[in-house]
């Protein structure tokens, strides 16, 4: 087969009906530097979908998985499809016994791979360093509602600093924080922007590098609850593809709650939560709401309780234990009522999603009105 390295997409066809096969050099430097950026790891990205369904990952001497056969895995939605060792091909079957420093090919979901990967790299949590490395809060007054929480979260997971990207805040109260990020030994970097649009200030946050988004809370309108319009919090989620955590000061996280309530569920949230409590050392509970049948059918719990098992099944691997909490009914209203027990949220919201006076949106409810700090990952449903 004769492959080309392609320069110019114009040049497609030619090379096409030449029988040439091409690389586009973007696609390719790309693949070079995401190789060099993720240590041990190769994503196929020429072979199959294309998608990150294929993953190469050496196995560290530091993971859990040394020593392990992959019966003991219980893969699910993804399989090890090769095992490479000193230069020699092991077709995998369950009595495999995986050892420090083979290469495993692995094929799946490309929504799970990275965490399955991350499990043959290690077994420490590097929260959130997969997303970005700085913790940013965008806010203006509220400054300081964020701020205490914010400088915990650098303090307690890998971030390296924190950066508070603020509108309207007289520089008599930036002091007053300057000097508390100096008492807690937190660093930090305080920016003032003119322009106060939240696509500006997203776009100046995105520039930061962003491990998580804070915001502080922000009342949900009878008119965004219908439908009618979206919340400045709601478009600040669509906006961002990192976690973006909405602040209630309920530091330290001690008791973590996953919501798996409706779908489309996207498994990234299960392993944000994960990473999280590994992290901070924090206890997992999994919440499964049931609805009533009449009102949604029967197939909406059946696949709930699939992803249940799945999210199971992955923190088996991580060896982190989790709590199960079936609930039965309207899904805010009950979540509402047992979300005091928690310091913290953790909820998948597909972006763009909208609300109908017949069918609220679970997510944006939860987003504004739990009594706990609320951290959601967004993304996109066909994804």
């Amino acid at each position: 087969e004769r492959v080309a390295l392609m320069r110019q997409t114009s040049s497609q066809a030619a090379y096409a009906a030449a029988g040439v096969a091409v690389v586009p050099r973007g696609r390719a430097c790309a693949s070079l530097l995401e190789q060099r950026i993720e240590s041990g790891q190769k994503q196929a990205t020429n072979i199959g979908l294309g998608q990150g369904e294929i993953l190469e990952v050496e196995l560290m001497a530091s993971s859990a998985l040394v020593g392990r056969t992959l019966a003991d895995l219980h893969p699910r939605r993804w399989h090890v499809g090769a095992v490479y060792r000193q230069q020699r091909l092991i077709v995998p079957h369950g009595d495999t016994r995986l050892e420090a420093g083979d290469r495993v090919l692995l094929v799946g979901e490309p929504e799970l791979l990275p965490a399955v990967a991350d499990l043959f790299r290690s077994t420490d949590s590097e929260f959130p360093l997969q997303y970005g490395t700085h913790v940013v809060a965008l806010c203006g007054e509220d400054l300081p509602v964020v701020l205490e929480e914010a400088a915990w979260l650098v303090q307690h997971t890998q971030a390296d600093k924190l950066e508070a990207i603020a509108c309207d805040v007289p520089n008599d109260r930036i002091d007053e924080l300057t000097e508390r990020c100096h008492e807690l030994g937190v660093p930090y970097e305080f920016s003032c922007e003119a322009e106060t649009t939240d696509e500006s200030l997203v776009d100046e946050a995105r520039r930061r590098d962003v491990g998580v988004l804070i915001l502080a809370p922000e009342p949900l309108s009878v008119r965004a609850r219908i439908g009618l319009g979206r919340s400045r919090t709601a478009g600040v989620v669509d906006m961002v593809r990192s976690p973006v955590l909405v602040s209630r000061s309920r530091h330290p996280y001690r008791r973590v709650l996953l919501v798996l309530a409706e779908l489309p569920f996207h498994l990234g949230a299960a392993q944000l939560a994960l990473d999280l409590v590994r992290r901070v050392g924090a206890e997992l509970t999994v919440a499964l709401v049931r609805q009533p049948e009449l009102v949604v059918g029967a197939e909406l719990f059946r696949e709930l309780a699939s992803r249940l098992r799945e999210i199971l099944s992955l923190a088996s691997l991580f060896h982190v234990p989790v709590q199960t909490r079936e609930l039965e009914g309207n899904p805010v209203t009950e979540l509402l009522a047992i979300g005091g027990e928690y310091d913290l949220a953790v909820l998948s919201q597909p972006r763009q999603r909208r609300a109908f006076l017949t069918r609220p949106d679970v997510g944006l409810n939860l987003i504004h009105r739990l009594p706990c700090s609320v951290m959601t990952l967004s993304f996109d449903p066909e994804v």
